[in-house]
């Protein structure tokens, strides 16, 4: 013990430059496998058929929302009868609606669990990636 506080004391900077990328590793692990990122998201509509939720309020949706997405109420989704290769949602905030999301689909298939993505920290981590992003009325 005393020879590693040596250590620490003669060699702080590497040790220093240890914490710190731990420190990384811990904060930037991958979301879970349902909650993807913008740019993940983008890879995922550009490669696949993909159909788009937004199920914040009309009034957010017609300031902006990712282009060809449609806007609902979470509750009115039918997993069940998903006809495309993956469904993407989001919202304002992630954390409560992969929640939400995690309750509907718990007792659904594990081939239609794998199909529904969450977009992670929601339409923020789109703008903030400067991905395009439009307006104008409800789509139904």
């Amino acid at each position: 013990m005393q020879d590693l506080l040596i250590f620490v004391s003669e060699q702080w900077i590497l040790f220093s430059i240890l914490v710190i990328i731990l420190a990384l590793m811990v904060f930037t692990s991958k979301p879970p496998k349902n909650e993807i990122v913008a740019l993940e998201a983008v890879k995922l509509i550009n490669q696949n058929n993909v159909v788009i939720y937004d199920i914040r309020t009309g009034e957010d949706y017609r300031n902006s929302h990712i282009i060809q997405a449609k806007n609902i109420e979470l509750s009115k989704i039918n997993f069940k009868s998903i006809q495309s290769d993956y469904l993407l949602i989001y919202g304002n905030e992630s954390v409560k609606l992969m929640a939400s999301v995690n309750k509907l689909i718990k007792n659904e298939s594990e081939e239609v669990k794998q199909k529904v993505k969450v977009l992670s920290y929601g339409l923020n981590d789109w703008i903030r990636e400067e991905l395009p992003v439009v307006t104008g009325k409800v789509e139904e």
